[in-house]
């Protein structure tokens, strides 16, 4: 999850889901959850945000799940 200051507004959200290797996101809050592929680093995510013109104040990984191909 990425938290900011102020609470995220739903046209933020969309931000945010639309940047690459974004998933989904869900706001909650001041706390925005993401799924993002594996390929996306979580410093990539982090510049994306600021790009946008956020400042987010706290990450939190909770799971990271690797999906690996059978061979």
């Amino acid at each position: 999850s990425v938290e900011f200051e102020d609470e995220i507004s739903k046209e933020v959200e969309r931000d945010i889901s639309s940047i690459r290797g974004v998933i989904r996101s869900v706001s909650l809050g001041k706390k925005v959850y993401l799924d993002t592929v594996a390929e996306i680093t979580t410093t990539e995510i982090l510049e994306e945000i600021r790009k946008l013109g956020l400042k987010p104040v706290n990450l939190e990984i909770i799971a990271e799940q690797k999906h690996l191909g059978s061979s």
